[in-house]
């Protein structure tokens, strides 16, 4: 079994709160108990996942889609067995950000629609706990080039934090290579807004090959 999650959490919930027989009922799926990291086995359903690993149900609002049929919203199954259960509100159910926090899946797989193994946390938990490329920067306090992550070195969005030092280089490299461009441009007499993306593109690299050598 493939593993999403970094890290799994050294307990899970208490109780379901509702049996499996009974959730399924509720959902109007088949459930399937599977062994997974917790002792107790994870549940799924006979719904086929999406791209993203979890799998859609149709049990949202009601809406026209673009073929003119009526249809429910596709929400995340795992999210409507916490709403079932009463962790979620209702009006949770279509969002990731909920009142409460986000979920989170304890058991580190995504199919898994196990009340006691979805867990209510900050979106900085839900990253911490992830394989993102910023998460390891929350666990250990410096970016993958080593600069420190904190004080005036750190740039929040989104629940993520970035090097600001890395972004200064990144920009730093890109002005250079813009700067490559006009020198090549002016050669040539061609104006920045005629030129084309591959013809750019090949400067560029042209300018990290003669910073490399």
């Amino acid at each position: 079994m493939k593993v999403l999650r970094a890290r799994v959490y050294a307990n899970e919930r208490e109780s379901d709160g509702i049996s499996m027989a009974s959730l399924a009922a509720r959902m109007g799926v088949t459930l399937e108990a599977i062994s997974g990291p917790y002792e107790s086995p994870c549940w799924f359903s006979d719904r086929v996942p999406s791209t993203d690993g979890y799998v859609p149900i149709r049990c949202g609002p009601w809406r026209v889609e673009a073929d003119g049929r009526r249809r429910r919203a596709k929400a995340k199954q795992h999210r409507l067995a916490l709403v079932i259960v009463g962790v979620l509100m209702p009006d949770e159910l279509m969002s990731e950000k909920g009142a409460n926090g986000q979920v989170d899946h304890g058991c580190l797989v995504k199919r898994c629609c196990r009340p006691r193994h979805l867990h209510i946390v900050t979106a900085r938990e839900n990253l911490a706990r992830s394989n993102a490329a910023s998460a390891n920067g929350i666990r250990t306090g410096r970016c993958p080039q080593g600069h420190l992550l904190s004080g005036a070195n750190v740039y929040q969005k989104s629940g993520g934090i970035q090097c600001l030092e890395c972004m200064r280089r990144v920009n730093r490299r890109k002005a250079a290579e813009d700067r490559a461009i006009v020198k090549v441009l002016r050669v040539t007499h061609t104006k920045w807004r005629y030129s084309t993306p591959a013809f750019r593109a090949a400067a560029r690299a042209e300018h990290r090959a003669k910073q490399s050598a």
